[in-house]
């Protein structure tokens, strides 16, 4: 078995373990809404007044937010990964995971990707505000691309990791953590070639 074979069958097992089995149960449609409460915000202030040099001028100073985080500015590679994550394995139109397949993923993959663009990941399953953290460059006979780390949270609060192998500017391959003892060794051995530890 030539190694494109083993890599197109652990892509295939891969995407039908993240998207799961769609199901026609009412209880597992159902959306659920958090709750949300208003913050006061009637001891808010945006906007202050500093005294100049010159006492006709006066500068005004906008504050930011404390929390707001840097957007980090995104390569290609890593764009096309998240864009994998939340268009492909995220997503719930159909048309728009066939024309990801379509466009974003390697010509040799896509009669893998093909198998499972019709399916729905549960929701439980899906990666929540997914985020780019870190990717490595990657070369292998001719090809070039990067692996792109992403992270998200899950259900419960716990980090939830998927590697993406892009290639000649493709979707090649997603890595996950898995049951299955080989494909858990693949993704373990490439996720120790990151920097970023593992939360």
């Amino acid at each position: 078995m030539n190694t494109f074979t083993k890599v197109a069958s652990s892509i295939f097992i891969a995407a039908l373990l993240i998207t799961g089995c769609s199901s026609n149960n009412a209880d597992e449609s159902v959306t659920k809404v958090n709750d949300t409460k208003a913050e006061d915000t009637t001891n808010v202030n945006t906007l202050t007044t500093v005294p100049a040099a010159n006492p006709a001028k006066e500068v005004k100073e906008t504050k930011k937010p404390v929390n707001e985080k840097e957007k980090k500015k995104l390569t290609t590679e890593e764009a096309l990964a998240l864009k994998y994550v939340t268009v492909y394995l995220n997503g719930t139109d159909i048309e728009k995971k066939k024309l990801f397949v379509q466009e974003d993923v390697h010509p040799d993959m896509q009669a893998l990707f093909q198998m499972a663009q019709s399916n729905i990941t549960d929701e439980k399953k899906r990666f929540v505000n997914p985020e780019v953290v870190e990717s490595i460059p990657f070369e292998n006979k001719g090809k070039k691309g990067s692996y792109v780390l992403i992270q998200s949270t899950d259900g419960t609060g716990k980090t939830k990791e998927i590697i993406i192998l892009t290639a000649d500017g493709k979707i090649a391959f997603g890595y996950n953590n898995s049951n299955n003892a080989n494909e858990q060794k693949n993704f373990d051995t490439i996720r120790a070639a990151f920097k970023t530890s593992k939360k």
